[in-house]
């Protein structure tokens, strides 16, 4: 089934582009074409990319709703960081075919992305979905077709509306082909009624994926929302790690109603009034760390479990939103029960390691990597240059604030290396580098841990 999954994102990603495509260029400054997102999109053709300049915009209008009535639109922000591009008041309606593609924005505010008929596919990559608070809907982002969501952060988010019944950061109940969720972060996330922080259907796959401090009506993480996902076309969680979400009922932090799902390799540690797991359509449950779950571990009449154990992960600072894990933890690659388990949770170690980060595009010189990240003070930048100059740059906020600069520095041809000391004031949480150098501008994400 992860193979189907796989075919059908890669075929997503390398589907030829429409012909004659033009790129729309929106900027403030008057040096665009196009002055706001909204201008941009009412004269969009199939296959156009939209390609926003930093800054921040503002498209509040009466009604909110922004329908993209062309196939295969992208929308890109033309900044080196996510935050760079910033966008609210405005609800992104695609309603064409096609692929649709959301890459390194920041929506926040009254901003939302809804699929609609008939259903296209999306990919949306680095991208920040964050302060936003609604009384009227219940969702955030809401995907069709096959759905592909990498690397992005869904923080401080809530809605007030009672009867609320999908996922408020991220919904795909209507991802009729399925989807794939991958080393996304959410955190933060309040929903009411019986909605969850996400919502899931067949088909889906989420992996190396954190959530933290989220609430939900039945699932204070995930749910399916409604009955699906029967066998073999499961909905897959694997390698993730869950800390402390909290059930606005007697629920689970994972409750997929009667659906059949396979749940493995992940941390259910301390869920506030709900066990770790409830499914009772069955499924596999295999090699997970269940930790201190108000109401129990896991609830499924037919489910195959083998290999799971009962133990304190041993994070290095969950307080801190650290959740690598001791190198003596019990979820470290080992055996339990008999039954031979890899690492179990989003994260390896604590011990110091190399994390490659955001690059830049293929052939334009090394990436940035970040050593010691997660890290908890003082990060190391690793670049190689082509070329002698001069490197400097600065750290931003997911919200685009400058926190730090990183003083010019020359560096020779080969690998330089910088070191960054994050102030003491500054909160636990994403943060993004940006370093200009000789071969161009290199970013990362770094995570900041208090």
């Amino acid at each position: 089934m992860i193979q189907r999954i796989l075919l059908l994102g890669a075929a997503l990603v390398i589907a030829p582009r429409l012909p004659l495509a033009a790129t729309l260029e929106v900027g403030q400054d008057g040096t665009a074409a196009y002055p706001s997102l909204r201008t941009a999109i009412d004269v969009a053709q199939p296959g156009d990319t939209i390609l926003v300049h930093p800054g921040i915009y503002d498209e509040t209008a009466d009604p909110p709703l922004a329908e993209v009535a062309a196939e295969s639109i992208t929308i890109r922000g033309a900044g080196d960081l996510p935050s760079d591009v910033s966008i609210t008041g405005i609800h992104l309606w695609f309603h064409a075919s096609g692929e649709h593609h959301l890459e390194r924005l920041r929506l926040f505010g009254q901003t939302r992305v809804l699929g609609g008929w008939p259903p296209p596919s999306f990919v949306v990559r680095e991208c920040i979905v964050d302060t936003r608070s609604d009384s009227v809907w219940c969702d955030s982002v809401s995907l069709t077709g096959f759905a592909i969501v990498q690397d992005c952060t869904f923080q401080g988010i809530s809605t007030s509306y009672p009867d609320c019944q999908s996922g408020f950061a991220l919904d795909l109940r209507s991802a009729s082909q399925g989807a794939l969720v991958e080393r996304c972060t959410f955190s933060n996330v309040h929903t009411t009624g019986t909605g969850a922080p996400v919502t899931v259907v067949e088909n889906s796959v989420l992996r190396d994926c954190v959530f933290m401090n989220n609430v939900g009506g039945w699932a204070g993480a995930v749910t399916t929302g409604h009955s699906c996902c029967g066998y073999p076309n499961a909905a897959v969680i694997e390698n993730c790690t869950f800390w402390r979400n909290e059930c606005l009922n007697p629920g689970a932090a994972v409750y997929m109603e009667a659906s059949y799902v396979e749940i493995n390799h992940s941390i259910f540690a301390e869920t506030i009034n709900g066990k770790a797991i409830s499914t009772p359509g069955g499924g596999e449950i295999l090699c997970n760390d269940f930790w201190m779950n108000e109401r129990g571990t896991v609830s499924c009449p037919w489910c195959y479990e083998d290999g799971n154990f009962e133990a304190d992960p041993l994070f290095c600072d969950p307080e801190g939103g650290d959740f690598r894990i001791d190198p003596n933890s019990p979820c470290q690659p080992g055996y339990h029960d008999g039954f031979s388990c890899g690492l179990v949770g989003a994260f390896g170690d604590c011990a110091a390691s190399t994390v490659e980060g955001t690059v830049g595009e293929p052939g334009t010189g090394s990436p940035l990597v970040i050593l010691r990240n997660p890290t908890t003070s003082t990060a190391a930048l690793l670049l190689t240059t082509r070329a002698p100059g001069t490197v400097s740059g600065s750290v931003h906020a997911t919200d685009g604030r400058r926190v730090l600069d990183v003083l010019p520095r020359p560096v020779g041809v080969g690998e330089a290396r910088i070191e960054v000391t994050m102030p003491d004031d500054l909160a636990g949480g994403t943060y993004y580098v940006k370093l200009h150098t000789p071969d161009g501008v290199r970013t990362a994400r770094l995570v900041l841990l208090r």
